[in-house]
């Protein structure tokens, strides 16, 4: 069992990364990169459920309704490949929890690939053959 938030988790393991050479080879930065997009992600998510219970983990406080209650994995398919996010289970609250980031956690969430090829493309500058007319 951990008892440190799962972002915590994911710094070290950059941490740990980013200390272990000094030539990146292209598997690592790949690798690096998923772990960058899955701590923006577990961050927000783990901001959502702070601002919801109104207190930070293992804050005690008078007005605070539910708790934490562990984390269950979730899946999100990007462009980059499969991701996993260790949502956060709440319990004892009046109203459920429902996350900004991932509106349904029963469902795989998943990215248009060819529509962030095309908004990435045009961000770096792609031109296309009408373009150049």
């Amino acid at each position: 069992m951990y008892r440190t938030a799962p972002s915590a988790r994911l710094k070290a393991h950059i941490t740990e990364l980013l200390g272990q050479a000094a030539a990146y080879e292209r598997e690592q930065l790949a690798e690096l990169g998923r772990l960058g997009a899955r701590l923006v992600l577990q961050r927000a998510v783990e901001d959502e459920v702070t601002a919801f219970l109104r207190r930070a983990r293992y804050q005690r406080t008078d007005e605070a309704g539910g708790s934490r209650n562990g984390t269950r994995a979730k899946l999100v398919q990007t462009a980059a490949g499969e991701l996993m996010v260790d949502m956060p289970q709440i319990r004892g609250t009046a109203e459920r929890f429902i996350s900004r980031v991932f509106p349904d956690s029963r469902m795989v969430i998943r990215t248009r690939p060819w529509e962030a090829l095309i908004i990435g493309g045009c961000v770096r500058g792609w031109r296309t053959a009408t373009s150049r007319a």
